[in-house]
């Protein structure tokens, strides 16, 4: 099947080489016409020169005969005078025989030079008929003889500027056509490539997914195990500097961390970051997670300076690439908090929960569990500020979201208690039942007792 370029090429040749075909015939068409035309204007010469002629003749002979009658009336005359000079004188008969006969001679002489002038005349009349004929024929020549001069050229040098214009797209095609053939054969290499890393990649991924399997029910050691499987196959098949490396490095870390081994947890995280820097950028979303768990040990650490150092770090990535009012900024804020808190800076501590609390009530309702821990962890930064009433507030906040949701939740659990603390902090003389149940509606307090009971 031609492709649009050969198409367009053999176009482009029909089109010029008819072109010059039909200069050419039109060339033709009017050297024939202009040689008919000079045809016709020379037999129109001819013809009036051959009629010129026939005049002269006409001419010639009426002045030949004008000629003769002329001489005749002057003999006539001069025989009358003389025959009356003979009267006188008889002797003069022989002299006038002899007069006669001389002008019988110059009579026969005068005629015959004006016949040779005649015949002269006509002579010279031909020869420039003749010479006015060739004339037309060598001007018809030399005219033939240059259209077909210009006629040849154009037969040779048209059809070699055409080929030699094919010739320059043709190049220019094979130049375009190799090029494609060099891209498409880049491109299919690429996509060998693209489908070997997608296997490689999938293969490791099962790897992975098996182990946050056993993650999730909390056995850490056969985590690993699949973890660190994952971990060789990406540095044999995709090498330790892919991206998805970088993406098993995190995971088992996390591993580690869950373990409480952070000394192991942040070497691992350290090469995700590093990893992540190289290929992402210091200031992708991406490279803000590793930020984010690498503050994460540090805090657990008990080393806050480190940690809010790399919270920092997450959060101008986050304001920045994501914005200030998105669900993983509100995280960073809550994460920031919660280190100020552990220095017993409660009023950065509010500062920063409040600004979570403030992203995460619009962007994820205020009765996401989000929301609740927001609203649990200000309550708890109140209770350490010794602001007990705005302390139980948040907590009555927190654990309503769960008793509409689901009361036998862990987190349900973990906000009955922190209220519960929060309360005996108040010391309120009403006991804590009481007090509860004028906090909720029937199917919350349904709930609440359902929680209290352990049911």
């Amino acid at each position: 099947m031609e492709d649009k370029d050969s198409k367009s090429l053999k176009s482009t040749f029909y089109f010029k080489w008819i072109f010059a075909s039909l200069v050419v015939l039109l060339l033709l068409l009017a050297c024939s016409f202009y040689s008919a035309y000079l045809i016709r204007k020379m037999q129109e010469s001819y013809a009036e020169n051959a009629k010129r002629i026939t005049d002269l003749q006409e001419q010639m002979k009426l002045v030949a005969e004008s000629n003769i009658l002329t001489v005749f009336e002057l003999e006539q005359m001069g025989e009358m005078q003389r025959m009356g000079d003979s009267l006188a004188s008889t002797d003069n008969g022989l002299k006038r025989k002899l007069d006669s006969l001389e002008r019988q001679n110059f009579h026969n002489a005068l005629v015959a030079r004006l016949e040779a002038l005649n015949a002269s005349a006509l002579n010279k009349a031909q020869d420039d008929s003749k010479q006015l004929y060739a004339n037309y024929l060598t001007h018809i020549n030399s005219i033939l003889g240059f259209f077909g001069v210009l006629i040849a050229l154009i037969t040779i040098f048209v059809p070699y500027l055409i080929n030699r214009k094919t010739d320059e797209v043709i190049k220019e095609h094979e130049k375009k056509l190799n090029k494609l053939i060099e891209q498409t054969n880049e491109s299919a290499e690429k996509a060998k490539q693209s489908v070997d890393e997608a296997l490689a990649i999938s293969e490791i991924a099962s790897y992975n997914n098996t182990a946050m399997t056993f993650m999730a029910k909390g056995e850490y050691d056969r985590a690993l195990d699949y973890y660190k499987t994952a971990v060789i196959q990406c540095e044999t098949k995709l090498g330790k500097n892919h991206l998805y490396m970088a993406t098993t490095y995190n995971n088992l870390a996390e591993v580690y961390y869950n373990k409480g081994d952070y000394d192991e947890a942040l070497p691992y995280f350290n090469k995700a970051l590093e990893i992540r820097e190289t290929k992402l950028g210091k200031d992708h979303p991406d490279t803000a997670i590793v930020y984010n768990n690498i503050a994460l040990v540090y805090h657990s650490k008990g080393d806050y300076d480190n940690a809010l150092k790399y919270y920092e770090k997450a959060l101008e990535i986050e304001e920045a690439k994501l914005g200030k009012d998105h669900p993983e900024t509100a995280s960073t804020y809550n994460n920031i908090a919660s280190v100020y808190s552990n220095k017993n800076d409660y009023n950065n501590a509010l500062k920063y929960h409040k600004k979570a609390l403030e992203i995460r009530e619009t962007k994820l309702g205020k009765n996401h569990p989000d929301t609740a821990t927001t609203y649990n962890n200000i309550g708890y930064a109140y209770v350490s500020n010794c602001e007990y009433d705005n302390a139980l507030d948040y907590c009555v906040k927190a654990i309503k979201i769960w008793l509409n949701r689901d009361y036998r939740h862990p987190d349900a659990k973990l906000y009955f208690d922190n209220m519960k603390f929060c309360y005996n902090q108040s010391k309120k003389k009403q006991p804590f039942e009481d007090w509860m149940k004028g906090q909720l509606d029937d199917k919350e307090w349904e709930a609440f007792s359902k929680l209290m009971d352990g049911k």
